[in-house]
């Protein structure tokens, strides 16, 4: 279904670049998947042009280097494309005031912008706030902190209570069993002031309230609250090629929650 790119150097400053024409898709429900991955190619094409002038031109830099990385880095992205306009999701933010915070959006447009894949976001709880682009993958303000984080996820899945897990035969996408009960030391989504902020419960006070910790900056915004168990989600993580999964750090994750995933599945969910 994805196109295919041959690059190839001649010589320090000449390359030669061969993408594929358009996608084609057989069936009417891939006709929306299908143009946005050709939305993609439109771009790629482009980075192919601005690759292939020669130096002297003015149309690239001297640094060749970095042009065909900056090509290498766009098709990859094209096939780790792992969302759909129209889509639910979530996504974070770096800026200070709201970092470890998960927002729930709507995604409005897919493409490239300074030649790295990026969504148009709609914040589905603030309707005031402005459509942000966000790329996928973002570098953090902390300093020689060189890793790309991921940035945007799926929407969160289903959540159930071990005496209301649905039959595993029956289920269609990934849905997340917990234990009827909060645990010191479980990692928790805390849902207040319209988004997610990841934590870990610390404190027991009573059956239905608990202190939780925010990670320190910067990861997070530190402080303790208390908070509700009705406001609490587990915390899991998300990669594109691994699906949902829960979070590295500690044995009580086992007791936290479970991810149960249908036998069938696309894989970017």
């Amino acid at each position: 279904m994805f196109s295919q790119i041959k690059i190839k150097q001649s010589s320090p400053s000449s390359f030669s670049c061969t993408l594929t024409q358009a996608v084609t898709c057989k069936f009417p429900k891939e006709q929306t998947r299908c143009q946005e991955i050709n939305q993609v190619l439109i771009y790629l094409h482009t980075l192919c042009f601005y690759l292939t002038r020669p130096v002297s031109t003015g149309y690239c830099t001297p640094n060749c280097q970095v042009r065909l990385h900056a090509l290498e880095i766009a098709a990859m992205d094209l096939h780790n494309l792992p969302f759909k306009v129209g889509q639910l999701v979530e996504t974070r933010s770096f800026l200070q005031g709201y970092r470890g915070a998960w927002f729930r959006c709507k995604i409005k447009e897919i493409g490239l912008r300074n030649k790295e894949l990026g969504h148009a976001l709609e914040y589905i709880d603030f309707p005031d706030e402005k459509i942000r682009w966000t790329k996928l993958y973002q570098k953090s303000r902390k300093p020689k902190d060189n890793k790309r984080y991921l940035m945007v996820r799926p929407c969160f899945p289903s959540v159930y209570h071990e005496s209301q897990m649905p039959d595993v035969n029956t289920i269609s996408e990934t849905v997340v069993i917990v234990n009827d009960s909060w645990k010191v030391g479980d990692l928790v989504d805390w849902w207040t002031d319209n988004c997610f902020w990841t934590g870990t419960i610390i404190e027991k006070l009573d059956d239905e309230n608990f202190k939780i910790e925010l990670p320190p900056p910067p990861k997070g915004e530190g402080c303790l609250y208390d908070v509700s168990c009705k406001d609490l989600r587990p915390s899991l993580d998300w990669s594109v090629d691994e699906g949902w999964k829960l979070p590295k750090g500690g044995k009580y994750h086992l007791y936290c929650a479970r991810i149960v995933k249908p036998v069938y599945q696309d894989w970017w969910m």
